[in-house]
């Protein structure tokens, strides 16, 4: 899988295109060189932080240049630098009515910063909402609550609200939160996995006041008793994380619309081009995990519209993105909505591009299919290519809250992510999902040929509708996109 020439000698020159079909002058066999390279053993498996991210970050760069796209104003180039820092936990306990906890074993501190005191605790029950605060006196306590708020479908959609509910209990006086763990997998799988350091945005504000944020594993019978009100004081001596800074990138570029009226308005394009770098899976002697799906596929997507939407520009802008760090806990996007180069409110909607791969050749699976205002387009552009849309496969998995998209939909922003064919996590599925197998020779390129086209008339579609797209009415996001663009 030596590919590595192909970064080099790729770039387009093609004229522009006439009439009304925005693919009369496709070029498939340029789009599988894009997926050859990325998915190239040279990158490494593109992994946040290393050498082949950077590489892979220039590349799709060079491609956006290359097809004429603008940079974003404000930014030096078509990067846009996402600071980083890889933390560690440093070994402690803590000590609670009795019993002291090991980090690692049965407890997990995650703030970077130093933490020391004696606190009395009150259980919330969740903590996710305001309500669970009413009538209840937090200020210069710890806060315990369940994970998740009860809805969750999955772990990591629980363990993502872990920010959002560590910055409501801060905003009501909190000293700190803990969670209990209390979700559907082992102790061990997370202990191993947040217990050996993480990247993270790097964005120290020297005005913050210091909150602690941990995970206790607790028997059912000790979470009877906090239920009932048994609750005691915590005592803290922990030392805080050690940190190391790294950085990344994301890449950005965008078309004018052509509607006078609309172009001030932006229909972003995206998808993750990290993925989980080297090491070994079971017997497997091949230790890079290439990522051709996952997200190869996506890359791809958002480099073929671009390529081919500079050429015939819809009525609104488009705003084209490769995010780095999802695979990390979706670093690259939530640094953009933290600091977007453009105004959130004039992205009037997001189409994400994700993926584990597919088992079927016959769908587009498309999470938030039928949640934000677009699916007569997205199942027209499917159709055209003869695929048929299938909205949110895998309920339990809360897949539409595990990519990039949800960092926009918290926003408000309409954001569903558009998936190569599935209809469960079959063994086919599991078979490539961030396994070293997961190579470019054992994808199926007329499956993908038809895939790109239709997230590409799908943008097109939808940045062209006379009016932009709003959630279902009552979604869980709806209040947000309400407070971002007003209620209209």
């Amino acid at each position: 899988m030596k590919y590595f020439g192909i970064f080099i000698t790729i770039f387009l020159f093609a004229g522009p295109i006439s009439g009304q079909d925005i693919f009369e002058q496709w070029t498939p066999p340029q789009n599988n060189a894009h997926l050859q390279f990325l998915a190239s053993d040279e990158l490494k498996g593109r992994d946040t932080g290393e050498p082949g991210n950077d590489i892979a970050a220039r590349y799709i760069a060079i491609q956006f240049e290359a097809f004429g796209l603008k940079p974003v104003p404000g930014l030096d180039s078509y990067l846009q630098p996402v600071p980083l820092a890889r933390v560690s936990p440093q070994d402690h306990s803590v000590e609670w009515n009795g019993t002291k906890f090991e980090q690692g074993q049965s407890f997990l501190a995650l703030s970077e910063d130093e933490f020391v005191g004696n606190f009395e605790s009150v259980f919330l029950n969740h903590g996710a909402e305001e309500a669970d605060y009413e009538g209840v006196d937090v200020e210069g306590k710890l806060v315990i609550t369940l994970m998740g708020d009860g809805d969750n479908k999955s772990p990591q959609a629980a363990f993502g609200m872990r920010k959002e509910k560590a910055a409501l209990a801060q905003a009501k006086g909190a000293m700190g939160i803990v969670e209990i763990f209390a979700l559907q997998m082992p102790w061990t799988m997370l202990s191993n996995y947040m217990g050996r350091g993480r990247l993270d945005i790097d964005q120290e504000d020297e005005n913050a006041d210091p909150f602690f944020y941990g995970i206790i594993n607790l028997e059912k019978e000790e979470i009877g008793k906090l239920v009932a009100g048994d609750l005691g004081k915590m005592n803290f001596n922990y030392p805080g994380m050690l940190k190391e800074k790294s950085s990344s990138n994301n890449v950005l570029g965008y078309i004018e619309g052509t509607d006078p009226g609309l172009k001030a308005d932006f229909v972003l394009l995206s998808a993750h081009f990290d993925h989980v770098g080297t090491g070994t899976f079971g017997n497997d002697p091949d230790t890079i995990f290439n990522g051709a799906r996952d997200n190869g596929i996506g890359v791809v997507a958002v480099l073929s519209a671009a390529q081919t939407l500079v050429k015939n520009p819809p009525k609104r802008s488009v705003l084209f993105a490769a995010w780095t760090g999802e695979e990390k806990g979706l670093l690259g996007s939530r640094y953009f909505v933290e600091n977007p180069p453009i105004e959130l409110k004039k992205i009037r909607f997001n189409l994400n591009s994700d993926g584990a791969g597919y088992d079927d050749t016959t769908l587009v699976s498309v999470m938030g299919l039928t949640r934000v205002g677009a699916e007569k387009e997205i199942d027209e552009a499917c159709r055209k290519f003869g695929l048929k849309s299938l909205a949110d496969p895998a309920p339990e998995q809360g897949l539409f809250d595990r990519s990039d998209n949800v960092n926009f939909a918290k926003m408000g922003i309409p954001a569903p992510t558009f998936s190569p064919g599935f209809a469960e996590f079959s063994k086919e599925i599991s078979k490539y999902y961030h396994r070293p197998g997961d190579h470019y020779e054992n994808l199926n390129l007329n499956y993908l040929d038809k895939f790109w086209k239709a997230f590409i008339q799908a943008a097109y579609n939808i940045a062209n509708m006379s009016q932009n797209p709003q959630w279902l009415t009552g979604d869980k996001y709806e209040a947000a996109a309400q407070e971002l663009y007003g209620k209209n």
